[in-house]
């Protein structure tokens, strides 16, 4: 009974052995971005593979059967980066099982990288009684993951155009508003059309 017992701990231990993971570098992306996933493995034997994203992130789909054959397999999962913060991490945990028993498990690094995305609205059309300035406003959202500073131009034929203000500092989904000022040059006649063109830029 002695012996038995002296061997068991070392057969469990081989037991675990079967099924190893190899190292595997970190993974990173901005949101909406799909990152492959791929593990190489060794081991013998029929194994299931089953893959516990973090929190927020979505697995097109977490599970892949394998029968190793003693050299190194790789397996791949797919992954969609999540609309979250600028620089969040997680860990993706594969986990290796024969049969309901685990027998290996790996982790990943997971990080979100940064989205630069901003939208400009203003009214489609607009109109101004001849002889004065005329004013409007511009709509500045910030879809990024992260705060943003912009800085805004326009120009305009035969017009001076005054931004006020310039530049906006906006948190991620924040909307911000610019008024655009524009003073007419020289001789404008009724039914005068001109086009404005109003662009941005990251500040800083």
């Amino acid at each position: 009974m002695r012996r038995f017992l002296a061997l068991f701990p070392l057969l469990l231990g081989l037991a675990w052995a079967q099924v190893r993971f190899l190292p595997t570098p970190g993974l990173a992306g901005v949101p909406g971005d799909y990152l492959t996933l791929s593990l190489r493995v060794e081991g013998t034997g029929s194994v299931r593979f089953r893959l516990f994203p973090p929190e927020g992130w979505q697995a097109l789909s977490q599970e892949r059967q394998a029968v190793l054959e003693g050299k190194e397999e790789t397996l791949s999962f797919t992954l969609r980066v999540p609309p979250l913060a600028a620089g969040t991490q997680g860990k993706a945990l594969v986990v290796a099982y024969e049969g309901e028993k685990e027998v290996a498990r790996a982790e990943v690094a997971l990080k979100v990288l940064p989205l630069i995305q901003v939208a400009l609205s203003a009214p489609a059309t607009l109109e101004a009684s001849l002889g004065g300035p005329f004013e409007f406003p511009v709509y500045v959202s910030n879809r990024s993951n992260q705060k943003e500073e912009f800085l805004l131009q326009a120009e305009a034929a035969m017009f001076q155009v005054f931004l006020n203000p310039a530049g906006l500092s906006l948190a991620p989904g924040e909307t911000g508003v610019v008024r655009v000022l524009v003073n007419p040059q020289g001789e404008i006649s009724a039914g005068y059309r001109f086009l404005k063109t109003c662009t941005y830029a990251p500040w800083g």
